[in-house]
């Protein structure tokens, strides 16, 4: 009887995939940036044979559309503050984009090759916090002008985050711009290593702006 319990646990076990640590869950994230203060909210399902996320906030709305093996192909953003409407889609080797970015009119068609395409970090890097690299090449859409940009991924140490009263232990990220250009720009982030959730995320836009820190107020 022991045997066959053992047997039904690693049954479920094997069909536990990643997908399903976040799927039908809601996140409240904080942005902090030179003492303003911006809440967002953050919604997973399950459509069809897809993974949506939708964000909503005071000032943006997003969708982001992955397959099932936490694929990106389709980002979506609406945004009041930088009068931005824009679509990104991949279709195989080909990422398209258009629409209005900070008020431009702008459109782009770049074949990727096999490269990864991440759009945002705080369900992008999944996969890779949940493997055995320690570093992962991938790229973005530059939203001021739909340019491709080539960043890196690497794991730092494990260590852990206090936020509010609550104590998570995380995989370190340190995020930048390949080659030459990593000098430019870094991004640090923190993910849990229970269920990969992005905890805390600090970089800026670029040289002269200011840092952002965000960090996830609550999960369920």
């Amino acid at each position: 009887m022991q045997k066959k319990i053992l047997l039904f646990l690693v049954l479920i076990l094997s069909s536990f995939t990643l997908k399903d640590l976040f799927i039908n869950k809601s996140y409240v994230y904080i942005e902090n940036t030179n003492g303003e203060i911006l809440k967002s909210y953050w919604y997973t399902k399950k459509n069809d044979d897809k993974i949506v996320i939708n964000e909503d906030s005071k000032i943006d709305k997003t969708e982001l559309v992955f397959t099932n093996d936490l694929v990106l192909e389709e980002y979506t953003l609406k945004s009041q503050s930088n009068n931005s409407d824009y679509h990104i889609k991949r279709d195989k080797n080909i990422l398209t984009a258009e629409g209005l970015s900070k008020g431009k009119t702008l459109s782009s068609r770049n074949n990727i090759g096999g490269e990864n395409w991440i759009q945002e970090f705080k369900f992008g890097l999944k996969k890779f916090i949940n493997s055995k690299s320690s570093t992962f090449n991938f790229i973005t859409l530059n939203p001021d002008d739909f340019s491709v940009k080539k960043l890196v991924a690497t794991k730092k140490n494990i260590e852990d985050i206090k936020i509010s009263d609550k104590v998570y232990r995380t995989q370190k990220i340190d995020i930048t711009l390949q080659g030459f250009f990593s000098n430019f720009w870094r991004a640090e982030a923190w993910y849990d290593l229970k269920n990969y959730n992005l905890i805390r995320y600090k970089a800026n836009m670029g040289p002269g702006t200011p840092i952002s820190v965000i960090y996830l107020e609550s999960f369920n």
